[in-house]
């Protein structure tokens, strides 16, 4: 009897590995919410700290699609496009209250890779990505494309051998320099007072659909 259950259980455990490394491409669409995003917090240099206004991105929820090719048994190519409409605020530093606010549109468009050291349908993952910023405010304000890169880690089951279920959390960290950013047609737009790097966070849910 324990022989059979012994049995059993190995054939189990070696489908759900073939299972779970059938799928050459996987194709993920998900939702998720995205916080963080301050650009400018503080003009400091050398030592001085002078309140200026911050640029930031308020907290909003953002939906995209994920393309996982399976490099080798542990190793995933992953492509990525998140959208998050969200708005873009300059505050006075001095008093906190927001002086503008316009509309914006956050495009994140990534490559990189996942690795997972589980082979069964039920994987934890980590890796990273990198690729574009894109921030379009619309309304009369130009776009700005800048650097970006993070790390990502979470977990994803599989349901079926064509449907599973990816939980993941994300830091996006974009390059942003000084000078006049989303400038109108007059020249004139958000004053970034120097170089920093803007960091999201993201928590993320996904259907994944694999082939």
């Amino acid at each position: 009897m324990i022989s059979r259950i012994l049995l059993a259980a190995t054939f189990l455990l070696a489908f759900s590995t073939v299972w779970a490394q059938s799928q050459r491409v996987e194709v993920a669409g998900g939702l998720g919410y995205m916080f963080g995003g301050v650009a400018d917090e503080t003009l400091k240099d050398e030592g001085v700290e002078t309140l200026q206004e911050a640029l930031s991105l308020d907290a909003a929820v953002n939906y995209g699609i994920l393309a996982d090719v399976r490099l080798k048994p542990k190793m995933q190519l992953e492509l990525l496009w998140d959208q998050q409409p969200t708005q873009l605020e300059a505050y006075d530093r001095g008093t906190g209250q927001p002086i503008k606010t316009v509309d914006v549109r956050v495009d994140y468009f990534h490559a990189g890779l996942l690795y997972s050291w589980s082979q069964t349908t039920r994987q934890p993952f980590i890796g990273g990505t990198i690729g574009v910023t894109r921030m379009d405010p619309g309304e009369g304000f130009g776009s700005e494309t800048y650097v970006s890169a993070g790390p990502v880690f979470g977990y994803r089951t599989y349901l079926s051998r064509h449907f599973g279920i990816r939980f993941h959390t994300r830091v996006l960290v974009t390059y942003i320099p000084s000078g006049e950013l989303f400038a109108d047609s007059s020249g004139e737009g958000f004053t970034h007072h120097k170089q920093t790097f803007m960091t999201e966070m993201q928590v993320g849910l996904g259907i994944i659909l694999g082939w």
